[in-house]
């Protein structure tokens, strides 16, 4: 408990003594901009590059899962097309 709290304290003056640009700060929380910030060693500039990476990066997993969907359903397609259920199956 006490190393979390230790962690959390750095972690906010990190985000507190860091010249962060105006806008910055009016988009994003300490407590959001904080793990960014403990991963470039209190850069506020790399921080917020690494910040929009994270979000480039979010934006492309709904198109990732979209391919992986299609090519789920087009396998599932190819093995029922090949494969046919018996007259006597029930669902």
């Amino acid at each position: 408990m006490a190393d979390e709290q230790s962690n959390h304290q750095t972690k906010r003056a990190c985000v507190n003594g860091t010249n962060i640009l105006p806008w910055v700060e009016r988009w994003l929380s300490p407590e959001r901009l904080a793990p960014y910030l403990e991963a470039s060693e209190c850069d506020a500039e790399k921080a917020l590059e690494l910040y929009r990476w994270n979000v480039a990066l979010g934006q492309l997993c709904p198109e990732a899962a979209a391919y992986v969907r299609g090519f789920n359903k087009e396998t599932i397609e190819d093995f029922l097309a090949r494969n046919p259920a018996p007259v006597n199956v029930r669902l």
